[in-house]
């Protein structure tokens, strides 16, 4: 049996946190058999403000693999700064449950925490993240740590995006905007509709995918548009990078568009590993579906035409 609770926003709401362990919002307990699920819902004009700075608090903590953190409406706004913990999601070294936004506003942002925006912790272990509406925007800086993923050193679930508008940015270094943190391992991604844009502009770090010296399972966009921009060396913009790799790439379905660009060097592909010395499985583009890179000839792992 599934045990909920809903916290219905009204007005403007704020909860702040400078200790170095509290989180504002803790879902906790749950079983395999019986899970504790906690839905923050309300309309557009009712909102959720959460700050923390404290070393190991999380703005809105799942602390376990069974302890679920649903958002289907309200402006919600979590950030954290200096800790090791997700602005939503798991804390450092823990594991966290699944994530779920469906409505309205979510923006989260982490700073210098080796953590991820929405996701795993430090060396966590995330569940699953479902976004299938409203608009979600997760920025990292500065931390090696997914946008929306996994942190450093940590395991995220499949990532699974089908509606809304998100938004999936990080200057981190050595990280996916969707994926998989530094040294870290991503489940699959998974893309069948919505506008998703994920951009990196740091180091090593992969759009889409995997982080460096870290591993993504199955890549799948079959619906939307998906804008995927990576700027450094050794870095495929939807992929792998530099000593990482990556499972099957498949992009298929009519009205499906994918512009998938790698600035920082001739050699990296735009779909695929870092580089001609990495590896990643079998890439797959259906015919019906829109491929393309920003400007130039999309480099393509496997395909040459």
């Amino acid at each position: 049996m599934n045990t909920t609770a809903t916290i219905h926003l009204m007005g403007e709401n704020t909860m702040t946190s400078s200790s170095s362990s509290t989180s504002p919002i803790t879902v906790t307990g749950g079983t395999e058999d019986a899970p504790h699920t906690l839905t923050i819902t309300g309309d557009d004009t009712d909102k959720l403000t959460i700050t923390t700075s404290g070393t190991r608090s999380t703005g809105i903590k799942s602390d376990n693999e069974y302890s679920h953190i649903v958002i289907s409406g309200g402006t919600v706004t979590a950030t954290t700064s200096r800790g090791s913990s997700a602005a939503i999601g798991g804390g450092r070294e823990g594991t966290s449950g699944n994530i779920t936004i469906s409505g309205e506003t979510v923006t989260a942002t982490t700073s210098g925490s080796y953590s991820a925006a929405i996701g795993g912790g430090r060396e966590g272990t995330s569940g699953n993240i479902t976004i299938s509406g409203g608009t979600v925007i997760a920025t990292t800086s500065n931390n090696y740590s997914a946008a929306i993923g996994g942190g450093y050193m940590g395991t995220s679930g499949n990532i699974t995006i089908s509606g809304g508008m998100v938004t999936a940015t990080t200057d981190a270094g050595r990280s996916a905007a969707i994926g998989g943190g530094c040294s870290g391992t991503s489940g699959n991604i998974i893309i069948s509709g919505g506008t998703v844009t994920a951009t990196t502009s740091d180091t090593y770090s992969t759009a889409i995918g995997g982080g460096y010296q870290g591993t993504s399972g199955n890549i799948t966009i079959s619906g939307g548009t998906v804008k995927a921009t990576a700027a450094s060396v050794y870095t495929a913009a939807i992929g792998g990078t530099r000593y990482g790799s990556c499972e099957n790439i498949l992009i298929t379905g009519s009205g499906t568009t994918v512009t998938a660009t790698a600035t920082g060097d001739n050699t990296s592909y735009d779909i695929g590993p870092g580089g001609s010395e990495y590896t990643c499985g079998t890439v797959t583009i259906d015919d019906v579906a829109t491929v393309q890179r920003e400007s130039g000839t999309i480099r393509i792992y496997g395909i040459t035409d």
